[in-house]
Formats: structure tokens, C-alpha cells, sequence
């Protein structure tokens, strides 16, 4: 008589299964988290900013990045930074590239917040003359 061999059963599906579960417990853990402001790299980055080659160096690159970028897979504050560039002639994006990099993201929320007071004012003088 002939033996037939038997073979094991593999359980790849369940253990794939569960790495995918401990994954998407991971992720759901890590994007629950506040996430911290990495003080080390942006005191370094800080120092690296005094060096006028290295500024213009980085300015340079990032205008690039944000040229060539399609707005979609931008982030959020670069999506802002992109949108005030463009009304921006090509010859002073850098300087006012450079002057939005000084005054860092508050800067816009201001400018975006004191638009949005102009625009009221403006309809409000607007309906005021109608009348």
C-alpha cells in the first residue's frame, strides 16, 4: 500500500488577519494622540535659518515643491501659502516667502481673518448706500 503524505494546514489567512488588526490598532492609537511639537528639530531648523545660503537654499526648494505640487496632496498650511503666492509676481515670491517664514503660521490666520473682516465691511457700506 502506498502512504499518502499529509500535509499541514497553514493558517496564513488568520495570521495575516490579525497583523492587520494589530496595525489598525496602532494607527488608531498613534492618530488619537496630540502630537507634539518637535521642539529639537524646529530649535535647529531655527539656527540653521540665520545662515543666509542655506535660507535662500531652502526657499528655493520649497517654492519648487510648491510649484510643481498639485494642490491636492499639499498640506493644509501649504495650500495657504500656495494661494497667496500665486497672487504674487514670480521676481518677490522669494522675499515674500521669506518674510511668511519669519513670521510663522499665525501670520496667516491673521491675514486670513482680517480679509474676512474687509469683505464684511465692504458689504456692509455696500447695503448702507442702497437704502
Amino acid at each position: 500500500m502506498a502512504r499518502t503524505k499529509q500535509t499541514k494546514v497553514k493558517e496564513v489567512p488568520r495570521k495575516k488577519a490579525r497583523q492587520q488588526a494589530r496595525l489598525e490598532k496602532r494607527r488608531l492609537k498613534k492618530a488619537s494622540k496630540p502630537r507634539k511639537e518637535p521642539k529639537l528639530r524646529a530649535a535647529f531648523a531655527r539656527k540653521l535659518m540665520n545662515f543666509g545660503f542655506l535660507r535662500r537654499m531652502y526657499l528655493k526648494r520649497l517654492l519648487k515643491h510648491i510649484d510643481d505640487t498639485p494642490r491636492e496632496k499639499l498640506e493644509p498650511e501649504l495650500r495657504q501659502l500656495q494661494a497667496a503666492l500665486q497672487s504674487v509676481p514670480p521676481p518677490r515670491r522669494m522675499a515674500m516667502l521669506e518674510s511668511a517664514l519669519e513670521q510663522g503660521p499665525e501670520a496667516t490666520e491673521v491675514v486670513q481673518q482680517s480679509r474676512t473682516l474687509r469683505r464684511a465691511a465692504e458689504r456692509q457700506t455696500k447695503r448702507a448706500k442702497r437704502r
